[in-house]
């Protein structure tokens, strides 16, 4: 099998990734110059159609490998499982037939599996920047706090969350992790969940679940306050975080399907 096109999904996920990248620096000047506004919904726009279409590259591929290639080919996104013989044959005609084990791999990555709603949302996204409009997104103000380990420079960085006893809420947030290569082993974990008084530990210190900072510990340093970010309205998440999380997850459904094409 001619797998040149393989090289050219590489390039759709490259140039993604290179675009991410501009889309992280216009971040914070679009949300107080205007005039950035249009070029940072534009590099999503395109980061977007780049991450669908690498998904819609290799349906197009396999199909005219061991399909019968008729009308418009894509990848297929069925809503629930008893649909997706007939969207798979709709979309790939003659795969599952030829190749049932490229069709198992394609099942797998289906939006109705609890782990892969992000292929509606990126499906969705995509489909309304490319004929409707511009994604409009808001602004939405979310907590942030830095701790750092003052011997050894290591730090916890997380934003969107908050800590409650025993569990942690997200608003798309994430936590950012630095430790030091040379901490000793027997020191403090830089975050632990589920543990300790209040339920968090951030280097052995309990998390204030009034405060959401750490109590005051004088081998800690803290900064903490209101964060700005850019979030797409439907799905509501921060922008940059889920291009990020769209382009590995395009990745890794793109390597499990790629298996079965070539094991």
């Amino acid at each position: 099998m001619n797998m040149g096109w393989v090289d050219d999904i590489q390039a759709l996920l490259t140039d993604a990734d290179n675009q991410i990248e501009v889309v992280k620096e216009l971040h914070d000047k679009a949300l107080i110059d205007a005039s950035v506004r249009s070029q940072f919904k534009t590099r999503i726009k395109n980061i977007l159609e780049n991450q669908r279409s690498a998904l819609d590259y290799l349906a197009v591929a396999i199909t005219k490998q061991y399909g019968t290639p008729k009308g418009l080919l894509y990848y297929p996104l069925a809503q629930n499982q008893d649909e997706f013989p007939a969207e798979m044959d709709r979309k790939m005609p003659g795969v599952a037939a030829a190749e049932p084990g490229i069709a198992a791999a394609i099942e797998r990555h289906q939006p109705y599996h609890p782990i892969m709603e992000w292929l509606r949302e990126l499906n969705q996204l995509t489909r309304e920047q490319k004929h409707n409009q511009l994604s409009p997104q808001l602004v939405r103000e979310v907590y942030q706090c830095r701790v750092t380990e003052k011997k050894t420079g290591a730090f916890v960085q997380w934003e969107g969350l908050r800590f409650d006893p025993g569990k942690v809420h997200s608003v798309g947030g994430t936590i950012q992790l630095e430790p030091e290569p040379d901490r000793e082993p027997t020191a403090p974990k830089l975050i632990e969940i589920g543990v300790g008084p209040t339920g968090a530990l951030v280097f052995g210190v309990p998390i204030d679940p009034k405060t959401q900072r750490p109590y005051e510990d004088e081998k800690l340093e803290v900064e903490s306050g209101p964060l700005h970010q850019w979030c797409f309205i439907r799905p509501h998440k921060p922008v940059v975080l889920e291009l990020k999380n769209f382009q590995s997850s395009v990745a890794h459904a793109l390597n499990d399907i790629l298996q079965a094409v070539h094991p």
